[in-house]
């Protein structure tokens, strides 16, 4: 989130619909609210984003994929 919002990505929506949104630590509602507005983090199936669980590294390759996707830098 910092390092798209660095590079000038304009993040213009945002949105809280994870049924595990309580659990969303403060510092990071901004960030996780923000790139889940420009879809570029879904959560998994059942409409969960799970913050307490670590992050894999297909997960993380997605969350690059998705904003190089989003940002016009992947083709």
């Amino acid at each position: 989130y910092n390092a798209a919002k660095y590079a000038g990505y304009k993040f213009e929506t945002s949105k809280s619909e994870f049924e595990d949104a309580e659990l969303v630590k403060d510092y990071a509602k901004e960030a996780v609210f923000a790139m889940a507005g420009a879809n570029i983090i879904n959560g998994f199936e059942d409409n969960t984003f799970r913050p307490t669980d670590s992050c894999t590294r297909a997960q993380a390759a997605v969350i690059i994929y998705n904003y190089l996707k989003t940002s016009g830098l992947a083709n």
